[in-house]
């Protein structure tokens, strides 16, 4: 009887003993004799390179611990970097008897200084898609293996990347710390702390469970974060959560610069006031839409519908159209190159050039396409502005206005136009029709004390190129006309054309009265930003003024001629020309005391008004009926005169005459 007993207790002594000598191995050796059939283990099922180069160790128990330093799991082949994951430290803890029928069960897991590169190639296929070696690597085929995220995971000075070549956009995240807790099959709470961009990051949300992801079942997110001073919030889901497609959440933003999302999210949004918006924000596909958005920028309100296009290989394309019931322009002059404006008080310098020479920047226009339809039904602000429509075509760096449409002073800017900026040195072209301005309105919306009534209209067909305000003047050409009729100007209004202007013409002849003006025209020739006046008429009940000369912009100077026909005399006896020269910005009138212009020449620049100031008419003309203007009664009478003064003149007179001219 003792013999079966002691056999049988040596048999059972047999595993103990094994188990013993086990151990005693392990607590002498270490577990680093582990490492490579771990890693080719992991290898097989995943199809990737694993290494473990550093030691490796296992505290047992029915929750067994397992720490693996210097541990490298290998990226996609088409991938640059060598590896997908990187940790100097890993450390985690799982349930002993789950793995005994074949499931996985981690309790907890910790990283550091780990480093996890998500990419997307350009043939959209992402690097976490897996191709195991065998099918017998744990989960190649058939059903994938029962596996939860762990209860608790914390994350510490580690890097989080995710790059798309598709459409070359670059998200690099360190994380100071990530801690995320949830029930096994339940919810988890995320938190993080860390940088984006050298920006302090801050993150707390709640995400679905994995097995919702694993099954691509529809994925909660509730997100909310804060990266420097913009702070973002979402709510939603993800309906094809593997694929990262079908978002659909809500939206609310908040920043203190729009041009914040161009350092964030590679938008080419320009410099602005602070800003919120909130809207449906979706994914299909390569398509982020934001819908049905309300929100402020500055004192401006905006709503509409947008959506921008990650196309690959391309530059993306933004699709919007939004609508602003109160815009106040002071919030968006960073769209057009100026810097956000400052209550400071303070004044440019006193010799500071009129037109800027800082340079434009055509960075962001070159970075997105764009088709914009814009419409702001009031505006606010320092600006002569009522309402605004612009529909706008963006491709390449070449943004073309078709149109662009500024109402204000009661009447009409109405532009077609293309900026082209494809090249080093950016190219304008495009034209402007000017109609119906009431001047009374305009010297009041400027908020200026000067007396002034009547109905201003304008063409110009112009072309330019150049990186600055100052260069593209410098190199303007083309043609400019502007007419004015039915009103009336007091001296001071004159002042601005020049210092003592309004005292030649205005106080001279009518005193302290207002002039009235039944036809005021310029038409110039433009070249090389120089304005050689091809038309200047100031028609009054008592005095004909015309002119020649030139204005510069590119040396910001101008020399004008003002000849002066009074009207109780005969044509041939005129008073003193008027000079207006200097620089733009310090211009002076002044009285010639010799030199009439012939009667020869009078009728050469008297005829020369006919055909430009033709075309201006109609600008002024809306609404009056069939009963003529004072610019067409003034154009038959210049016809008349002109036809008048056709007869030859002697030769001396008409060599005078040219001079003169």
């Amino acid at each position: 009887m003792k013999r079966p007993l002691v056999v049988a207790g040596l048999l059972l002594a047999i595993p103990v003993v094994l188990l013993a000598l086990f151990l005693v191995a392990i607590e002498v050796f270490g577990w680093n004799w582990a490492r490579r059939p771990i890693a080719n283990r992991i290898s097989a099922a995943t199809g990737r390179e694993v290494q473990i180069a550093g030691d490796l160790d296992v505290d047992l128990g029915w929750r067994p611990r397992v720490t693996a330093e210097r541990v490298a799991f290998g990226n996609a082949d088409w991938s640059a970097a060598p590896n997908m994951f990187s940790a100097e430290r890993l450390a985690f803890r799982f349930r002993l008897l789950p793995l005994l029928i074949g499931r996985m069960r981690i309790d907890e897991l910790r990283l550091a200084g780990a480093d996890l590169r998500f990419e997307k190639s350009s043939q959209g296929i992402g690097n976490w898609e897996l191709e195991p070696r065998s099918a017998g690597g744990g989960g190649a085929s058939g059903e994938r293996s029962d596996f939860h995220l762990p209860s608790a995971i914390l994350v510490e000075s580690s890097g989080l990347h995710y790059i798309d070549h598709g459409t070359a956009r670059v998200f690099d995240f360190q994380l100071a710390r990530l801690a995320a807790e949830g029930a096994e099959a339940a919810v988890y709470t995320v938190e993080a702390d860390g940088t984006y961009r050298e920006l302090p990051l801050t993150a707390r949300g709640v995400l679905g469970a994995l097995e919702l992801w694993t099954r691509n079942e529809p994925y909660p997110v509730r997100v909310s974060a804060r990266v420097g001073p913009t702070r973002a919030r979402l709510h939603g889901e993800l309906r094809e959560p593997r694929a990262l497609q079908g978002l659909n959440a809500r939206l609310e933003l908040r920043g203190e610069d729009l041009h914040e999302l161009w350092t964030l999210l590679g938008l080419p949004l320009a410099h602005s006031p602070a800003y919120q918006v909130a809207g449906r924000l979706t994914r299909e596909g390569d398509v982020w839409g934001l819908h049905k958005f309300r929100g402020a920028l500055g004192k401006s309100d905006m709503r509409g519908d947008l959506a921008v296009e990650l196309r690959p290989q391309r530059r993306p394309l933004l699709r919007a159209a939004v609508r602003s019931r109160v815009l106040d322009l002071d919030d968006v002059e960073g769209f057009w190159g100026k810097e956000v404006r400052e209550e400071n008080g303070s004044k440019p310098a006193a010799k500071r050039p009129i037109l800027s020479d800082e340079p434009f920047s055509f960075a962001k226009l070159r970075a997105m396409d764009a088709d914009l339809d814009f419409r702001a039904q009031q505006i606010h602000g320092r600006s002569l502005l009522e309402n605004v429509v612009l529909d706008l075509d963006l491709e390449g760096g070449r943004a073309r206005l078709h149109p662009l449409q500024l109402g204000f002073a009661g009447g009409r800017l109405v532009s077609n136009a293309t900026i082209d900026a494809r090249r080093d040195t950016a190219a304008l072209d495009g034209d402007l029709v000017l109609s119906s301005i009431d001047l009374e309105r305009l010297l009041r919306d400027l908020e200026l004390q000067h007396k002034g009534k009547g109905t201003i209209g304008g063409r110009a067909d112009l072309r330019t190129h150049g990186n600055s305000l100052r260069q593209m003047a410098a190199h303007l050409d083309g043609e400019l006309g502007a007419l004015m009729q039915d009103g009336e100007v007091g001296e001071t209004l004159l002042e601005l054309v020049a210092i003592d202007f309004g005292e030649a013409i205005v106080a001279h002849v009518y005193g302290n009265k207002p002039a009235p003006v039944e036809c005021a025209v310029g038409t110039f020739d433009i070249e090389d930003g120089r304005f050689e006046a091809r038309t200047l008429l100031f028609d009054s009940h008592d005095v004909r003024l015309t002119g020649e000369g030139w204005i510069d912009l590119a040396r910001e100077e101008m020399d004008l001629r003002i000849h002066q026909h009074p009207k109780d005399f005969s044509i041939g006896t005129l008073r003193s020309p008027i000079d207006i020269q200097g620089s733009l910005a310090e211009r002076k009138a002044t009285v010639r005391k010799s030199g009439l212009f012939r009667r020869a020449g009078a009728a050469a620049a008297l005829g020369a008004l006919l055909h430009p100031v033709a075309a201006l008419i109609p600008l002024v003309e809306l609404g009056r009926g069939e009963k003529p203007g004072a610019c067409a009664a003034a154009i038959s009478d210049l016809e008349r005169i002109a036809r008048a003064d056709s007869t030859p003149a002697p030769p001396a007179r008409r060599a005078s005459g040219s001079k003169g001219k």
